[in-house]
């Protein structure tokens, strides 16, 4: 029987930490692991705790992790907690419950009384997998859909242009801030966001007609797993400008080699509202924020 040790944080983990969350990550819908250097400067902060980051060890080789952040007590009181699940390499399974022990324990003695965290399609263990721990479901809270491209080969895409950050960002701001129900601040974070952290394959893309933007939409493909693009989002003022940005999105599909186009919603109802009619799509899952009581 493979003996196992639970360690906590140590300067020099990262680069392990990062090796198995791109190994994990190639099973999430959307793959994500933050990459070594900014784990550094995270764990170098003061108010780092070491305690809140486990590691599992099989002789002197790493085969999974787990991270928590204690939260600031807000209003209610309450000392809550974030949980991250277990990242676990092939083969070890049984460290996923060892890690997740571990991890309740330290919590309890930090007086922590609610762990938050999320589980479903985007870290790759399942919602009957967080009621075997204890956790509830506070919220459904994102669906993610498979976007079918088919039908769009003949459709005009000569009006769809790049996004341009000093002539188009006032506009698409209002426009993100209305569709998502947001503040303008909101929108703005978003964009700056992927302004700072751009990526060589991204496209975001607008149509424009008598100054007035009619389109907006973009894809991001995945840092992990180039293969998988996420939607940025789409609007279109009717049926005529979504099939546009669709058959444009498809075109650089196949220019990308991107072999799944995620969209993703927080509400189920959000893709049957008729601006999302021409869109056709394909569940991939639903995710959800659950809770532990301690």
């Amino acid at each position: 029987m493979t003996q196992y040790e639970i360690k906590t944080y140590h300067a020099g983990f990262e680069d392990e930490q990062e090796r198995i969350g791109m190994e994990v990550a190639k099973n999430f819908i959307a793959p994500h692991q933050t990459n070594k250097e900014r784990l550094k400067e995270v764990y170098s902060q003061p108010e780092f705790d070491p305690e809140t980051r486990l590691y599992a060890f099989s002789g002197d080789k790493m085969v999974g992790f787990l991270t928590s952040r204690v939260l600031d007590i807000g209003e209610d009181g309450i000392k809550k907690a974030n949980l991250t699940p277990p990242s676990v390499l092939k083969g070890h399974d049984k460290v996923r419950d060892l890690l997740f022990n571990k991890t309740i324990e330290v919590l309890k003695k930090k007086e922590v009384k609610q762990i938050l965290s999320t589980f479903g399609p985007r870290c790759n263990i399942s919602a009957e997998q967080a009621l075997k721990w204890g956790y509830k479901l506070a919220q459904q809270n994102h669906y993610v859909y498979s976007i079918d491209f088919s039908g769009l080969d003949k459709v005009s895409t000569d009006k769809v242009v790049e996004f341009d950050f000093e002539k188009h960002l006032a506009s698409c701001v209002k426009i993100v801030a209305e569709e998502y129900e947001q503040s303008e601040d909101f929108a703005m974070r978003m964009f700056d966001n992927l302004k700072n952290n751009p990526n060589p394959k991204r496209h975001i893309l607008i149509i424009e007609e008598n100054n007035e933007i009619c389109a907006f939409t973009g894809i991001n493909p995945n840092n992990i797993d180039s293969t998988i693009g996420t939607v940025l989002g789409v609007y279109a003022k009717n049926e005529d400008y979504m099939k546009q940005l669709l058959a444009k999105l498809n075109q650089i599909n196949k220019q990308e080699n991107i072999k799944i186009a995620q969209l993703g919603f927080t509400e189920e109802s959000d893709i049957k509202q008729q601006k999302y009619s021409p869109i056709k799509t394909k569940l991939l899952g639903i995710g959800g924020q659950y809770i532990k009581e301690l």
